[in-house]
């Protein structure tokens, strides 16, 4: 799994290397994670996922709040959604958007063909951000 961190995406946002997530989250607590990215918007997080190594394990956090994660070595790719995606999100879509992802990390773990699970996750994620608020 180490070389797929070596073969990431070019993307708009950033990546940081050997982070320690407690200075990421609202409970100062967790181990350190190989890569973390954040996105610049939607565009770069869909254009992230569609051309990641098959094999690169993938992590959402979010703004890191109300989540523990484990303590020691975190062998994966954390996904860190900044402020800038508070408006994609919300209590109409949200648990609905985890669950897409869930669903999808679950596939791809199981060697289901990543660019299939990855378009259908893609056009899963743009109906459901565009889903109204009320």
């Amino acid at each position: 799994m180490t070389d797929s961190y070596f073969s990431l995406p070019k993307v708009s946002g950033k990546y940081r290397l050997n982070v320690d997530l407690s200075k990421t989250n609202w409970f100062g607590v967790g181990g350190r994670v190989k890569v973390v990215f954040f996105p610049k918007d939607i565009s770069d997080l869909q254009f992230f996922l569609q051309n990641k190594s098959e094999d690169l394990r993938v992590i959402i956090l979010g703004v890191g709040s109300n989540i523990i994660v484990k303590d020691g070595e975190i062998d994966a790719c954390v996904i860190k959604l900044n402020f800038g995606f508070t408006d994609i999100s919300h209590q109409n879509n949200i648990l609905d958007i985890r669950e897409a992802l869930e669903k999808a990390i679950y596939h791809i773990e199981r060697n289901g063909n990543a660019k299939i699970i990855f378009t259908d996750v893609s056009i899963q994620l743009t109906r459901l951000i565009h889903r109204n608020r009320s």
